[in-house]
């Protein structure tokens, strides 16, 4: 005997008819679902709230720009060793600090 197949959610009649059966999903779509599953959290909790959100932007922002500065200024310091005007012997010296 051939049944046929449940109705798509959208034609169901009544929340009480069951849910089709679900198919395991193959690795790449497991990935894809594993991504989707933090997309969804990260969703949860920083974006469903705008407040929280400007907030972690803004924050996101700052801590940002505080690491994108740090890392300029130790590239800067590492290529121009010897260049500087701390490291002329006579004009970069600095009083020895206690």
């Amino acid at each position: 005997r051939v049944t046929a197949p449940p109705p798509p959610p959208f034609l169901r009649l009544s929340r009480s008819d069951p849910p089709p059966p679900q198919r395991p999903l193959p690795l790449a779509h497991a990935a894809a679902a594993a991504a989707m599953g933090l997309f969804d959290a990260l969703y949860r909790v920083v974006m469903r709230r705008n407040a929280v959100y400007v907030t972690f932007v803004v924050a996101g922002a700052f801590a940002g720009e505080r690491a994108v500065d740090y890392g300029v200024h130790k590239l800067w310091e590492m290529n121009n060793v010897g260049k500087r005007y701390e490291d002329i012997p006579v004009l970069g010296q600095r009083p020895a600090e206690e």
